[in-house]
This record gives C-alpha cells, sequence and structure tokens, in this order.
C-alpha cells in the first residue's frame, strides 16, 4: 500500500536512515502516490491538491500534510472521511480544508493565510476541469492583492523588529532570514505577478533547498521536531551533511 510505503520512508527520515538530501523528493513521491490511491474514495468532482509546504514538496519526517479537497459543488465531511480517515489512523496530522472553488477563491481574497496556501497548490489527483477553474478563479479573485502583500510585508518587518541580528542559535524556519522570510518573498512575488500560483525562482529556490536540507539533518539527528539549530548540535547535523560544524555554521548564518 502506497501510504505504508510513505510511512516508512518517514521512519527512515526520522532516524537518519535516508540521507537529509533525499528526504523531500522521497517523502513527496510516497506521499503523492497515497493520496492518488486514497482518492479512489472520493466522488470524481472532488480534486484533491496538496498545498503549503506539502505542495512545494518540503516535507520532512515530522512535517504535518496539507491538503486541499475542492469541488465545483459542494460536497459534505462525509463525502471526504473516506480519503481522510486512513491519514489520521496512520498518525498523521492532516490539515485540510473543503471548499467549492467558488468558496476557495472568495475566501482567498479576505485571508491570507488561505490565499498563500493557495498560492502553493499542486493537484495530484481529481479532475483536472477543477483545478482549470480554480486557476481562472484566483486569477481574477486575487487581481487587486495589495491588502494581502500589505500583511505578509507586516509578518517579515516585525520578526526583524524581534530579531534584528541573525542569532547564533538560527531558527530555520521561523528566524530571520529562514524559511518563512523565503516563503514571504515567493508569495509576494506570485501576488505582484498575477499568475494566481508561485512560480520557479532560481535564488529562492536555492534558498530554501539549503534550509530544508539542513532542517531534515536536524530531524534525523535529534529524532524529532525542531527548528532551531543550537550549538552543540552543529558537530551531529554536520555529520549528517559531510561538514564539519564551523564550515555548517557558516552555510546557516551567511
Amino acid at each position: 500500500m502506497s501510504l505504508e510505503a510513505h510511512l516508512d520512508a518517514r521512519e527512515r527520515a526520522a532516524t537518519g536512515a535516508l540521507p537529509p538530501a533525499s528526504v523531500s523528493e522521497e517523502l513527496g513521491r510516497t506521499l503523492d502516490a497515497a493520496l492518488v490511491e486514497l482518492a479512489a474514495e472520493l466522488t470524481d468532482d472532488v480534486a484533491v491538491f496538496t498545498v503549503g509546504g506539502t505542495g512545494l514538496r518540503r516535507l520532512g519526517a515530522f512535517t504535518d500534510v496539507d491538503v486541499a479537497l475542492l469541488s465545483l459543488r459542494p460536497v459534505s465531511a462525509s463525502d471526504v472521511r473516506p480519503f481522510l480517515l486512513p491519514l489520521w489512523v496512520a498518525g498523521l496530522k492532516v490539515g485540510h480544508s473543503v471548499r467549492t472553488v467558488g468558496e476557495a477563491a472568495r475566501s482567498a481574497r479576505d485571508d491570507v493565510t488561505i490565499a498563500c496556501g493557495l498560492l502553493t497548490r499542486r493537484q495530484v489527483a481529481g479532475d483536472p476541469e477543477v483545478g482549470e477553474k480554480l486557476d481562472r478563479t484566483l486569477r481574477k479573485s486575487l487581481s487587486r492583492p495589495r491588502a494581502l502583500v500589505d500583511q505578509i510585508v507586516s509578518e517579515e518587518r516585525a520578526r526583524r523588529v524581534s530579531d534584528p541580528y541573525q542569532s547564533t542559535r538560527p531558527d530555520l524556519k521561523h528566524g530571520r532570514g529562514g524559511l518563512r522570510t523565503a516563503d514571504l518573498a515567493r508569495w509576494v512575488r506570485a501576488f505582484e505577478s498575477g499568475t494566481g500560483r508561485v512560480e520557479p525562482d532560481e535564488e529562492l529556490d536555492g534558498i530554501e533547498a539549503e534550509l530544508v536540507e539542513v532542517r531534515h539533518a536536524l530531524h534525523g539527528a535529534v529524532g524529532a521536531k525542531r527548528d532551531v539549530l543550537e550549538i552543540e548540535l552543529l558537530a551531529p547535523v554536520g555529520d549528517r551533511l559531510g561538514a564539519a560544524p564551523r564550515d555548517l555554521a557558516h552555510r546557516v548564518l551567511s
């Protein structure tokens, strides 16, 4: 079963048996296969999208699975329960939303969290017409994104005020210059481009790949979800990356 393969990949990532550079690809590949398999439990007009870090293929051993279940007509919680239940039983933390395309677009216009999640969407199963309509509707709904962009800029400004200098204990996700900062830059560019989705960006892709690989190595070194790279963890994390502690510190802090 594809879900079992995904759980096995998570276990190998958590124990460090999976090389940090391979974690995102392996977990993303096995999760996509599991979601496609589970989507057989849904009606034909429901499409499955991964969003957020899941949509960006940034899964780690301890990260949540974020999905949006979208349709052209309203569906009930009982309609999608057969899809979600195996994920819950497997012990995965699943963030999910169930909306029509119209509801999703209207919510995105007023809620920056929903909007940014949908910018990272990646359809893995279901009717292609749902994805095509979502593309068209989101482009129209987010055509005037000034208020949403202002919220994103305010978040980063607040981060820089609270964390004015690069820490020697960097938070790889939420700290200054971390994954969240890269996400914010990507979202702003997506809003301003008018495409309604994030696009590949060589500079941001490189920054994110570096941080994600270090984060995977950190998870494997401590066997738990952690985002702060403490000084005493430089050596074990560096071992997993084939880097000396001083070189690793330079990689993360530069």
